[in-house]
C-alpha cells in the first residue's frame, strides 16, 4: 500500500478512536471500551506500516533497525488493549494492568523486532 493511504487511514482511524472515547464517556462507562480501543489498534499499526514504508527517512537510513520500531508500534497497543479488557472483564485496578500490559506489549514486541532484525542483519 502506499505511504499517502497509510497515513490516510490511521488519521481517519485517530479519528474514529477520538469519538469512540468520547462516546464511552458519554455513556458513563455503561458500553464497551472496544469502540475506542479497535480504531486506536488499526490507527497504530497504520502508523508503523507508514514509518516503515518507502521513503521514510528515519527508518531507512537506518534500516538496522527497521523491524524494531514495527515491533514496539505493535506491541504497546497490543499489550495496553490487553490490559484494559482485562481491567474491563476482571474488574480490577484500571491503571495497574494497563501498566503491566503496556510494558509486557513493549518487551514482546522489542524482543520480537530485534530477533527479526537480528535475523535479517546477520544475513548481510
Amino acid at each position: 500500500m502506499s505511504k499517502k493511504l497509510y497515513l490516510i487511514l490511521a488519521i481517519s482511524c485517530a479519528i474514529l478512536c477520538l469519538s469512540g472515547a468520547f462516546y464511552v464517556i458519554y455513556n458513563e462507562g455503561q458500553v464497551s471500551p472496544g469502540y475506542a480501543i479497535i480504531p486506536m489498534l488499526a490507527s497504530f499499526a497504520c502508523v508503523a506500516g507508514y514509518r516503515t514504508g518507502k521513503g521514510y527517512k528515519a527508518v531507512t537510513q537506518s534500516s538496522k533497525y527497521k523491524y524494531l520500531h514495527l515491533g514496539i508500534g505493535i506491541g504497546l497497543p497490543i499489550g495496553t488493549a490487553t490490559g484494559v479488557s482485562y481491567a474491563v472483564m476482571s474488574e480490577s485496578n484500571m491503571g495497574i494492568t494497563i501498566a503491566i500490559g503496556a510494558g509486557i506489549g513493549l518487551l514482546i514486541g522489542t524482543a520480537i523486532g530485534n530477533l527479526l532484525d537480528h535475523r535479517i542483519n546477520s544475513k548481510k
